[in-house]
């Protein structure tokens, strides 16, 4: 935070229970950035625990974006270097705390 020199979590800027639908939208940016279809994330060498998808913590805000960045090894192998995604606020503009640290998005 800009104001306080507090590191923002997803919890301080994002609606309570948002972590179901967040990770729902991100998988479908993910299959398609990374040309998955429907195969299982097993299938295409991706290491996610029990085979569902699931962000991590490691984020940034970026030009009215998430960008979520997985270290190498951290889903993948390393050959596969690092793997990305990246969520607009219009794709989770209901999960944004009106109030919260984003609000000036909705000006």
């Amino acid at each position: 935070d800009e104001n306080t020199g507090n590191v923002l979590t997803l919890d301080d800027l994002l609606v309570p229970g948002y972590k179901d639908k967040l990770n729902a939208i991100a998988e479908k940016i993910f299959r398609k950035d990374y040309e998955l279809g429907d195969q299982s994330l097993d299938e295409a060498g991706f290491w996610f625990e029990n085979n569902k998808f699931a962000l991590n913590e490691n984020f940034m805000i970026d030009n009215g974006a998430l960008q979520f960045l997985f270290n190498s090894y951290e889903v993948a192998p390393y050959a596969a270097g690092q793997q990305e995604v990246r969520i607009t606020f219009t794709e989770i503009k209901d999960l944004i705390k009106k109030d919260g640290p984003l609000s000036y998005w909705f000006k």
